[in-house]
């Protein structure tokens, strides 16, 4: 059997997953995700996040995932957004010598003004080709690897590769981690029904080299990372979400996002975060988030301007991506891309819109 057969009917067996209109073949990031088998890990209001414990793997929940993203350029200016997500299944089953219960994807990516490079990879968890170790922490598949020096996740190297392209980084944390929503329990509907357990480091330093057709490239910049699990993210109700992650000229770092669902109003919610790490949880009454400037990019229609407002701290910001063509085209296809903010504030970030 091939790896995408294989693929494709695990994850079909693990979950539900709607198909989108444009084709009934093809997956949305995770829409409609409901356990096959029944999941023991579910979010409550009482768990505490614990450093360095939770940066690593949580198997009894349905879903998890380490991302990163970034901004980096080399000394001319020239940009290169990237980023490094690894997602890790449970599927319900005891460990064989085959599995250890778990299913990863990794998706990995890279841009210029030009071009951009993306890659999906899959593996069984228990194998030795992938999975998170915690001393040091390790998050990997294959080649593309999160490898730090101890068992917090900084000081730490990352690598990726693509067909005639390839990064090789170090990254160290310049700030603290911030919990989202209420002390790390992250809502995603208005009944508290969706939730997730949610952190971030957005306070991340990168440097390193980027080789291009055999060309390499010293880069540097700014990243940001989250790290979330849950049992009970999405439901059939769910028709996707538009997440913002933004460094502010002030210093300041926002994070906003806002879950479409279908018959229902959409949920808005998000932190702002100050320079040295404090955090203020955004209710969905302080946040507006209206997209605008459709275009069809791999026939789709895709917001291409954002306008974000937060009257209550004097924020009124237009969000617009570096380039149009930032899809992520894979099993799990969604739009995955750098931005630029003007407005009350400057700034950059990136943008993950899905279910379009």
């Amino acid at each position: 059997m091939s790896a995408l057969r294989f693929c494709v009917l695990t994850l079909s067996m693990l979950f539900a997953v709607a198909c989108s209109e444009q084709s009934s073949t093809e997956s949305r990031l995770f829409a409609g995700l409901q356990s096959a088998n029944p999941v023991p890990g579910r979010v409550t209001k009482d768990c505490q996040i614990v450093f360095p414990a939770d940066h690593g793997a949580h198997p009894e929940f349905a879903i998890e995932w380490w991302y990163l993203t970034a901004n980096l350029y080399d000394d001319q200016g020239q940009r290169y957004p990237l980023q490094w997500t690894l997602f890790r299944f449970y599927n319900g089953t005891s460990a064989t010598p085959w599995s250890d219960g778990q299913f990863y994807m990794a998706h990995a990516s890279l841009h210029t003004n030009e071009s951009k490079w993306f890659t999906e990879r899959f593996a069984r968890g228990g194998v030795g080709n992938a999975g998170v170790e915690n001393a040091p922490f390790t998050a990997y598949l294959d080649e593309l690897r999160w490898q730090s020096q101890s068992e917090d996740l900084f000081p730490a190297s990352l690598n990726a590769s693509f067909e005639n392209a390839s990064y090789q980084l170090t990254m160290q944390r310049t700030g603290p981690y911030v919990l989202h929503g209420n002390g790390g329990v992250s809502s995603k509907s208005a009944s508290g029904e969706q939730a997730s357990y949610y952190y971030s480091q957005p306070f991340i330093a990168l440097s390193g080299r980027i080789d291009i057709d055999g060309k390499q490239i010293d880069v540097h910049g700014s990243g940001w990372f989250d790290h979330e699990w849950t049992s009970q993210y999405l439901d059939n109700r769910t028709l996707g979400w538009d997440w913002f992650s933004l460094h502010l000229n002030n210093g300041d770092k926002l994070m906003v996002f806002n879950m479409r669902n279908r018959g229902e109003q959409q949920f808005v919610t998000g932190s702002l975060i100050t320079p040295d790490g404090q955090v203020t949880p955004l209710a969905p009454e302080q946040i507006s988030i209206i997209g605008s400037d459709i275009k069809t990019i791999e026939g789709r229609g895709i917001p291409q301007r954002w306008q974000i407002t937060i009257p209550d701290h004097d924020i009124d910001i237009r969000v617009t991506p570096f380039k149009a063509d930032q899809w992520n085209n894979g099993f799990f296809s969604y739009y995955e891309g750098a931005v630029d903010v003007n407005g009350t504030h400057h700034g950059e970030g990136f943008m993950e819109l899905t279910g379009y």
